[in-house]
């Protein structure tokens, strides 16, 4: 699965909002929009991927590529 798809796909797994994450991790709401956008070329930093990876109790890999 592709980073931005998994994101999304935990994100609303836990019924959360991009906003209401935002606040969680402290990663601005545009920037989680951005990182989701299929638009956008993926340019997570690895700072916001470890945010995502502890958040959401997952390898912080999963974020740069297709960990499974």
């Amino acid at each position: 699965m592709h980073p931005k798809a998994r994101l999304k796909e935990l994100r609303i797994a836990l019924r959360i909002s991009q906003c209401q994450l935002s606040k969680e991790i402290g990663i601005s709401r545009s920037t989680i929009n951005r990182y989701e956008d299929p638009d956008h070329p993926l340019q997570i930093s690895a700072q916001s991927a470890l945010k995502f990876a502890r958040f959401f109790g997952v390898p912080h890999t999963e974020f740069f590529f297709d960990a499974r």
